[in-house]
């Protein structure tokens, strides 16, 4: 990308060619939406019932603010024109939004149904599939004493052997419980010997920040402190 050197340089003229190049060079950055396509969703723009949150897009090869509403055939692209008077001359800002709607100018509508997510995360997705990862639910744990919600806990095999996990597990305790059993590795993903593993815990009534948990061979029981806390699985991996 092109650069104004500015380094050991004195009275440099602040005039619009410079201001011109600046704004050039930045502009350029613009091309990296090219990896998603024409029109696709950077952030946010999450679907609930008949709505969809504000996040960012980029439509047209542009990427602009998406202010959230009720979902409608179209999603305009709105360009707003701010003139300020300068000295003898005058200033022009020219801002980009989005949101639902059909504009008369037919260029600057873009049908919802062709905005989709950006191919940059549907690649990782591909990178699993390559992997042949198939990430299967861990199972939750229900006692007198407490619960371990696993229903967004996932475990995987890699064709090297690697296990890997995802998502986080909810423990809540009802009674002084010291140890308690998040949940039940499959036969197929279990270590052959006896594993301590890192977790990464939310804050619960004790802080108890970091820990690990114990993975036991034979049952496939996977053994954590008690309390009430989420644990987090992102980090956690080994091979058989």
């Amino acid at each position: 990308m092109n650069k104004i050197v500015l380094e050991n340089t004195r009275d440099v003229p602040l005039t619009t060619d410079l201001l011109a190049f600046m704004q050039a060079s930045y502009s350029a950055l613009e091309k990296l939406a090219a990896i998603g396509g024409d029109n696709f969703i950077v952030s946010g723009c999450t679907v609930s019932g008949s709505t969809a949150t504000s996040g960012w897009m980029v439509l047209k090869g542009k990427l602009v603010p998406f202010k959230g509403g009720s979902i409608q055939t179209n999603v305009r692209i709105i360009t707003t024109e701010n003139v300020y008077p300068v000295g003898a001359g005058s200033e022009t800002e020219i801002v980009y939004t989005a949101e639902f709607g059909t504009s008369s100018d037919t260029s600057e509508n873009v049908p919802w149904a062709d905005i989709t997510r950006g191919k940059v995360n549907s690649n990782i997705d591909r990178l699993d599939a390559l992997e042949n990862l198939e990430w299967v639910q861990l199972p939750s744990v229900s006692t007198a004493d407490y619960t371990a919600d696993a229903s967004n806990a996932y475990i995987s095999k890699t064709a090297s052997g690697e296990i890997r996990f995802k998502g986080t597990i909810v423990i809540n305790r009802d009674a002084a419980v010291p140890l308690v059993q998040a949940t039940i590795i499959p036969e197929s993903y279990r270590p052959s010997v006896n594993k301590i593993v890192p977790l990464v815990q939310g804050t619960d009534e004790l802080d108890m920040g970091n820990a690990e948990a114990f993975i036991n061979p034979t049952s496939g029981s996977l053994v954590v402190m008690g309390g009430s806390y989420t644990i987090h699985l992102d980090n956690i991996s080994y091979y058989l």
